[in-house]
């Protein structure tokens, strides 16, 4: 049953809506074959039938939020069930209306079809009734009670599905910030030193590594890292199944870049491994590389179920000889390690910048100088004495010219603020500016 919860949450959206749509006229089709009720409804009563059966459809989704949670814990077929007794309820009732609607209007049942065709809906809803009805104010007072009672029913139905897309929106961001995903290097290569130049992913190898960690995070089959051994939860989920299909539906080979192509993928009980051939020669899995895949593995805007629900992701990286480059491993509590050390990196990196500063200061021909650097929050911070205080269009100009800059694209790829702070000589504000991604998607 995990296996077919996952499968339904995988589905993506078209596949989903045509199988709600299949439960529906299913089901649709067997209670009116099953009732055979001669009741007619006027246009106001469908319409209101129209409205209660779409807030029950749409508040049969709402079980389906739980699902991360159940699949990990074993009662997913509870839910899953549930959710198609639900979908089916809705669609039976449906039938029933329409089947009256339709006996109402063309004076036969067998038209109750035309509810489950988009635009021949509305020939149901809008003929006119071969059934004489009440006339005078009273009966159009009923009527627009009953339609406002539906549009009712109507809005109720939108808020909840917005309510939905909200709740599915932070079940994914605390997915994976809860679980603090983070990675572990295995290196078969040199090691590399332990503080590098942020601009230091500008190289062929580093492309590559980039390339991989991207198709990582991007593909919905690559982009499950491990939670495995930090809350217990592996030991009692059986990923088997899972994993089974995610190897049979990933193709490969398949060329990811010019520079990489997953040429396999293997399941081991927790564990989905993908093997990466890299063609490219002077390919390292170099520390600010990592700090690329990491920061990407760990930000919030790339989470999945298989995320929350502790499975071990590897990913091998070979030559085009088959010879190992390099094994990256996912592990939750990792996450918060890396980004303490990368914490720790940058603040001793701008320390050494300030002192590398020490003695050798330049002042431009503008009168800037930098003086020194601090990091604090994922900000790295310059700070410079200026000659003025910073005008409209200097700060534009300062935030066109820097996001150009490799420098500042390697730090927003690794998720880094870049701070620009200028001071006058008797040390008073001249103002700031400030480069970020949503920056530099601006300029």
């Amino acid at each position: 049953m995990e296996e077919l919860a996952y499968q339904i949450m995988t589905l993506g959206d078209t596949k989903t809506y045509l199988l709600l749509w299949a439960i529906c006229a299913v089901s649709a089709g067997l209670a009116v074959a099953a009732t055979k009720l001669e009741w007619k409804l006027h246009r106001a009563p469908y319409f209101l039938s129209l409205g209660f059966t779409f807030v029950l459809m749409v508040g049969s989704v709402f079980l389906l939020t739980d699902l991360p949670t159940a699949i990990r814990d074993g009662y997913s077929g509870q839910i899953i069930g549930s959710y198609f007794v639900c979908t089916a309820l809705a669609g039976g009732l449906l039938g029933i209306f329409s089947a009256a609607r339709a006996n109402d209007a063309y004076d036969t049942r067998g038209l109750w079809f035309l509810s489950i065709i988009p635009i021949a809906n509305l020939f149901l809803l809008f003929a006119k009734s071969m059934t004489p009805k009440k006339t005078g104010s009273g009966g159009f007072i009923a009527n627009a009670a009953i339609v406002f009672i539906g549009l009712m029913l109507f809005s109720t139905g939108r808020t909840m599905e917005k309510h939905l897309s909200e709740v599915a929106s932070q079940t994914a961001e605390t997915g994976t910030t809860a679980n603090n995903t983070g990675m572990t290097v295995k290196k078969t290569a040199q090691k590399q030193p332990a503080v590098q130049n942020i601009d230091s992913t500008n190289d062929t190898s580093s492309d590559a590594a980039k390339d991989a960690a991207s198709d990582t995070v991007d593909k919905p089959v690559s982009n499950t890292v491990s939670n495995s051994g930090s809350n217990g939860q592996a030991g009692r989920f059986d990923f088997e199944p899972m994993l089974k299909q995610i190897v049979l539906q990933t193709p490969v080979p398949q060329q990811l870049s010019d520079l990489m192509t997953l040429i396999r993928m293997e399941a081991e009980a927790d564990r989905l491994i993908s093997v990466y051939e890299i063609s490219s020669t002077d390919f390292t899995l170099s520390e600010s590389v990592m700090d690329f895949q990491m920061f990407n593995t760990c930000s919030p805007t790339s989470p999945t179920l298989l995320f929350e629900l502790g499975l071990t992701r590897t990913n091998v990286f070979v030559d085009t000889e088959g010879k190992a480059l390099g094994e990256v491993s996912a592990n939750p509590a990792l996450c918060e390690e890396w980004s303490t050390s990368f914490d720790k990196r940058m603040e001793e990196k701008a320390a050494d910048e300030t002192r590398q500063l020490s003695g050798t200061q330049q002042t431009t021909g503008d009168g800037v100088t930098l003086t020194h650097a601090t990091y604090r929050d994922k900000t790295y911070i310059k700070h410079f004495t200026v000659p003025a205080n910073l005008s409209e269009k200097t700060r534009r100009d300062m935030e066109k010219n820097w996001c150009q800059t490799p420098y500042v694209k390697s730090m927003l790829s690794i998720g880094l603020t870049l701070r620009l702070v200028s001071t006058l000589e008797d040390s008073k504000p001249a103002g700031d500016v400030v480069i970020s991604k949503a920056t530099c998607d601006q300029v």
